[in-house]
Order: structure tokens, then C-alpha cells, then sequence
């Protein structure tokens, strides 16, 4: 009669407040990649909103369409743009992140295959917890809104 009882209020708690899982979810949106010349490096593009009550840290980027990913932003010094890569990317809680060309993003080299526009890729998320976001993302030749109709 006891288990019942702790199962059911576990169950209860669940329904009301939701898990731990739950309250730490990442949802991105708007995934591309900018195509490029056979063999050269691009970039990725998203947002990340973070529908969580606590900050989420992303610690690392991998993919199995290229050899190397990492997390990078743009900087301006004397009207030139550098870019220079970030050790982690913190979407705060009950916020987002948007990678945008010009600020931040990830880059990627060695591409394991050809694509082109409208090609879908493959990114993961690694986070600081150990959890891991899928990402799929689409080719463009240029920004996405470039080519809408």
C-alpha cells in the first residue's frame, strides 16, 4: 500500500512540475549551413532557446559530414573582422543563443562528403551534463531568407 501511494505521488509531482529532463531542454531552430567550394571550410547557423529554468553551457560541436567542428565568434578591431574560437556557448535560462553571420557560429572543415543547396547536414550539441542535441541542418548558397519565395 505504501509503494502505491509513494508511486503515486511520484507520479503527481511528475504531472506538476515536470523532470529533470524536461526542465532542461534545448530546442534549436532555424539550422543551416552555408555551402561552400568542395573541401573548404563553412559555417553553421541557428538559434538555441533554452526553455529551462537553469543555464545550459554547449561545451562542444561534432559531426560525421566533417572532420572538425568547433565554436567560434567574430570580432571587430579597427573596421576588421577576425574570427577567434569560444571555449563554450551558455544559453541562459528561459533564453536563447542565435549563431548569425557576423557573431557568433560554428565552423567546419574537412567535409567527409560533396553537398550543395538544400542538402541536409548533421551537427551534434555536446553539453556541459553530458547531454547530447542533435542538429539538422540545411545547405544554402546564401542566407535562408535569400531564397525564399
Amino acid at each position: 500500500m505504501h509503494n502505491r501511494l509513494a508511486l503515486a505521488l511520484v507520479a503527481v509531482f511528475h504531472i506538476a512540475f515536470g523532470s529533470t529532463a524536461d526542465a532542461q531542454t534545448l530546442v534549436v531552430k532555424d539550422a543551416w549551413v552555408r555551402t561552400a567550394p568542395p573541401g573548404a571550410p563553412t559555417a553553421a547557423y541557428m538559434t538555441i532557446e533554452n526553455e529551462s529554468t537553469t543555464p545550459a553551457k554547449i561545451v562542444r560541436v561534432a559531426s560525421d559530414d566533417f572532420g572538425r567542428a568547433e565554436m567560434h565568434e567574430t570580432v571587430m578591431k579597427k573596421d576588421v573582422a577576425s574570427m577567434r574560437p569560444v571555449d563554450a556557448l551558455e544559453v541562459p535560462a528561459r533564453g536563447k543563443v542565435t549563431l548569425a553571420p557576423g557573431g557568433l557560429h560554428l565552423m567546419l572543415y574537412r567535409p567527409a562528403r560533396a553537398y550543395g543547396p538544400g542538402d541536409v547536414l548533421h551537427l551534434t550539441l555536446h553539453l556541459e551534463d553530458g547531454r547530447r542535441i542533435p542538429v539538422v541542418a540545411t545547405a544554402y548558397k546564401g542566407r535562408p531568407a535569400d531564397h525564399a519565395h
